[in-house]
């Protein structure tokens, strides 16, 4: 049984345009397993969020079909479905991974898609972690004007908003990233390159004040919300400061967490600077993904992730693609981890302390004679 990813050399698999190369398997957990019967007497036996092809060649997972839609099939053909259960029983489950051609393949005769994603490249996250994140990845659940929404609020939880800002003149991105503690869950998303300085303020206003009414307005809220947020002080981000000031932080719903430097005229610069701890945030980051202890919802981000690499002395997004919607979320990392020296909740699984039942036992060396 692999519990991993196991390369392929050797093997080809069928596909709608011939058998194709790929590069391996990869083992994606135990899930529940769903049977799904067709019309021409053929079945797949699958997670709830596998994904297929409808009659107008579009990928749909199996949650999402009803009794009576056309699946493609082989030889160009449609199938219609006849039932989906649930079969009771959770099984390992696997994937191919990074299948040439159109990264689709046929199993029992069905066209499915699979993971698309497995790099040689020195990704910050690691490549078997990021193809787990892909199969987890999701639409999002509502909008909100442009903002994304991916779950939703929950009374008596905490909030980390954080902007990582931009010049808005449609080179890089501005974004914002909103993460539910103590969960550490992914919630919402923003993110343009065309929204001038002002406007990502009020962007930033807004989204506070929806947490903020939101969770005022549920019953089993106890107290003010805990929301705390900060902009990523750098040369664009000082701007944006400065509106903040000009606006009056009272505005804005929440503790505006700042790292408290003094700047080169002795005034205390508000917001936080992660240009000279980077590598800080990214192995922090690395930790929370990559051991279940952080949950990212939004495609977006997973793909930004899948081309942040090693640099010579830090990570970046592979060009031409962006970063934005990671430098948001190394600030969030970077607002987590002065929140947690404040919070009451249960936050020790977000600390990087290791447990006693994690050390083990180490057998002295032996000694050559």
């Amino acid at each position: 049984m692999i519990h991993g990813y196991a390369k392929n050399t050797k093997y080809k698999i069928l596909t709608d345009t011939g058998y194709q190369d790929f590069s391996g398997i990869a083992y994606m957990g135990d899930k529940k397993i769903f049977r799904v019967e067709f019309g021409n007497k053929t079945y797949l036996e699958c997670t709830d969020d596998h994904k297929i092809f409808n009659k107008n060649f579009e990928k749909i997972e199996v949650q999402n079909l009803k009794v009576g839609d056309w699946v493609l099939c082989k030889f160009n053909k449609k199938t219609k479905v006849k039932s989906i259960k649930f079969t009771g029983k959770t099984s390992p489950v696997y994937d191919l991974i990074n299948v040439e051609g159109h990264h689709r393949y046929f199993t029992n005769n069905v066209l499915s898609s699979n993971c698309e994603f497995l790099s040689d490249e020195e990704t910050l996250i690691d490549s078997m972690c990021l193809a787990r994140l892909t199969n987890h990845a999701k639409e999002p659940s509502y909008y909100i004007g442009t903002t994304r929404y991916y779950a939703e609020l929950k009374a008596n939880a905490g909030y980390l908003v954080t902007l990582d800002p931009c010049t808005g003149t449609g080179g890089d991105f501005a974004a914002i990233q909103v993460f539910q503690i103590p969960d550490m869950i992914q919630i919402a998303e923003w993110s343009h390159n065309k929204t001038n300085t002002r406007n990502q303020i009020r962007m930033l206003i807004q989204i506070l004040s929806y947490i903020d009414e939101t969770l005022k307005d549920m019953e089993d809220q106890m107290g003010d919300p805990e929301i705390y947020w900060t902009v990523e002080n750098n040369g664009v981000g000082q701007a944006a400061i400065q509106v903040i000031e000009q606006t009056g932080e009272d505005r804005f719903p929440g503790i505006f967490v700042s790292d408290r430097r003094r700047s080169s005229s002795s005034r205390i610069s508000k917001g936080m600077f992660t240009s000279r701890t980077k590598a800080v945030e990214c192995a922090r980051l690395k930790s929370l993904v990559e051991s279940n202890r952080m949950t990212i919802n939004s495609k977006n981000l997973v793909r930004q992730l899948k081309y942040f690499v090693a640099t010579e002395n830090s990570f970046k997004a592979k060009p031409p693609e962006h970063d934005d919607l990671v430098s948001a979320t190394l600030l969030i990392v970077k607002l987590l981890d002065v929140v947690i020296k404040w919070e009451d909740r249960n936050t020790d699984r977000l600390r990087e302390h290791i447990e006693d039942t994690e050390i083990m036992q180490v057998d002295p060396m032996p000694v050559v004679v």
